[in-house]
């Protein structure tokens, strides 16, 4: 189809819900180091809170092939989403209201990461559902989604810092919740 840049509406609708929910990561990615060094003191829990959740998600990427196979691919990308938009919320009110303890947030980190291997194990498998096996199609998808994504993710930062400085980290705590509900 030569509307929606040629991948159809379907698939362009994916990438605007994949957009919206990159605005809240970037929101929460932006604000969440400060907060961190805030709440804890010290800079090193971040590193720590990486380490953690990027060995989450390497296991959530490796069991992910197999959760798609057993719940299908739309449930198993909804349902690690949906599971992650629950986390992050239970995170983000208890950092705010000042209920969090590192142990407890490397635990919420583990279990993100972990939804959040499954979930892009799901999303990558995603494209060709919608705008078929041509690799054309497929790579024209990817190259749309990953400019409107690298645009979010410099302008991001950017309006997170300006809104972290006017209003505090609640607002940039809020915008993962609601982005991620949004796009879902």
């Amino acid at each position: 189809s030569k509307g929606w840049f040629g991948l159809g509406k379907m698939a362009m609708m994916f990438i605007g819900a994949l957009v919206v929910a990159q605005i809240g990561v970037e929101a929460l990615g932006a604000a969440m180091p400060t907060l961190v060094q805030q709440t804890f003191g010290d800079f090193t829990a971040v590193a720590q809170l990486a380490i953690f959740s990027s060995i989450a998600s390497i296991v959530g990427r490796q069991l992910g092939p197999m959760v798609v196979r057993r719940f299908g691919l739309k449930t198993s990308y909804l349902g690690a989403s949906a599971l992650r938009l629950v986390s992050i919320s239970i995170l983000a009110g208890l950092l705010a209201t000042g209920n969090m303890t590192l142990p407890l947030m490397m635990i919420f980190y583990s279990i993100n990461g972990f939804l959040g291997g499954i979930s892009m194990t799901a999303m990558e498998s995603i494209p060709p559902a919608l705008v078929g096996q041509n690799q054309g199609k497929i790579e024209k998808f990817w190259a749309w989604e990953q400019t409107i994504l690298e645009i979010i993710g410099i302008a991001g930062p950017i309006a997170t810092g300006a809104i972290v400085a006017s209003f505090g980290f609640l607002p940039a705590l809020l915008a993962f919740p609601i982005t991620m509900a949004a796009s879902l």
